[in-house]
Parts: C-alpha cells; structure tokens; sequence
C-alpha cells in the first residue's frame, strides 16, 4: 500500500522511501542507488549552473557591475558591523544593486541571513562535489575573480559574512 501511494513529486517520493522498510535487500540497494544517482545529478546540473554564470561574466559591463557591487556590500556590512545606522544605505545599496537582489528582503538583518545562508549552502554544495568537480569549479572562479579584481572584496565578504553570522559557519 505505502509503494502504491508514493507521490509522483520526485523529491517527495525519495523522501517518504528513504524510512521505507524494505524488505528486500536488493530492492534497498537499488533504491539507494537511485537516491545515490539523482544526488549526483543534483551536484552535476548545480555545477553546470554555476559555471555557466561565471562563464557569462563576459561582458565589460557585467564584469564592472559586480565589482561595484561587491564593494558597495563590503562598505555596507563593515558599517553595519561597526553599529552604525544603515537603514537609508541598505535601501540605496537595494535600489542600486536590484539586478543582483531582486527579491531583497526590507531589512539588512534579513538580507545578511540570507548572505549566510547562501553562502553556507554554498559550501555544502561544494563539500558534495567530486574533487574534480571541486577544482574545475575553483579554477574557474578563481580566474573570474582575477579577471575582476574581485579576491579581496570575495575574501572580505566572507569575513564580514563569518563575523555577523557565525552559526551559519562555512569556511567560505
């Protein structure tokens, strides 16, 4: 009965199966094996997510934007973090930056756990790949943020991301 009923949703599906008690050892194995096969799918379709956005970092415009950005955020989160008021900077860092923020919540508080949690997400993401995957990645980036001029204003956002919100850890 539970097998005739398990959603059609993938995501739901795996999880209701992974509790299931199976009573074959090769049906375990064979679900495991898919559980297994649709992670590495998950990791493999992420990493071609991510190089394609470094990839298309190509263009000058671009390229100037997102370091603008990074550090306008810089400035933003060591003020904050040295508890100044920055109400109105948040808002015009917001108004400023919205292509990269679309959907930014109302208050820096909010917009800095949200930075944290990306950024722990990320390295999760990372600590899941293959060590292929990783250095391809790694590479990649590193030679976007040398082309950007960007190593410093990354090192510092994550310093700034470390320090405002350690339970998120991430080595960054």
């Amino acid at each position: 009965a539970v097998l005739d009923n398990v959603p059609a949703d993938v995501g739901r599906a795996v999880q209701e199966l992974s509790s299931y008690d199976w009573r074959s050892d090769e049906a375990r194995a064979a679900f495991d094996q898919i559980r297994e096969r649709l992670q590495r799918d998950v990791v493999d379709q992420q990493f071609r997510d991510l190089t394609n956005g470094i990839d298309s970092m190509s263009s000058p415009e671009s390229r100037q934007a997102l370091k603008e950005m990074m550090g306008d955020l810089n400035q933003l989160l060591d003020k904050h973090q040295r508890g100044e008021d920055v109400t109105d900077d948040y808002r015009d860092f917001i108004e400023k930056h919205r292509d990269f923020f679309p959907d930014a919540p109302d208050t820096i508080e909010e917009f800095i756990d949200e930075l944290a949690r990306r950024s722990a997400a990320m390295q999760r993401m990372l600590d899941s790949m293959s060590p292929e995957q990783r250095a391809e990645l790694q590479s990649a980036m590193d030679q976007a943020l040398a082309d950007l001029d960007l190593q410093s204003e990354m090192a510092a956002l994550q310093q700034n991301l470390r320090n405002l919100r350690p339970e998120f850890g991430g080595s960054g």
